[in-house]
């Protein structure tokens, strides 16, 4: 059963991400998935399990979405971030659900 905070920033999110009120940027290029070849060196590659968030792309001083939508985050989070390009998955556990 979905709590009221639930349904209240589902909405602010539907809202919020809609193409009228997000910067849409230049799409960054994301590799995607691709056929597994045997002889790549997977030691090479930090691999998580998947975990339902949103693909997030740093590019050095912003993050932006697959779409290149600018994802606004606060100060704090993105302090000690590189300034060179990182790839990967943003997910919040939420705690009232």
């Amino acid at each position: 059963m979905l709590r009221l905070p639930s349904v209240v920033f589902f909405i602010f999110f539907i809202l919020y991400s809609s193409p009228s009120v997000s910067e849409r940027l230049p799409i960054p290029e994301i590799q995607l998935a691709s056929q597994y070849s045997d002889d790549l060196a997977l030691a090479d590659y930090l691999v998580s399990e998947k975990l339902d968030g949103v693909r997030g792309y740093w590019d050095g001083q912003q993050m932006l979405t697959r779409s290149g939508r600018k994802i606004d985050l606060p100060v704090w989070f993105t302090q000690h971030f590189p300034r060179y390009a990182l790839d990967g998955e943003l997910w919040m556990k939420l705690w009232f659900i």
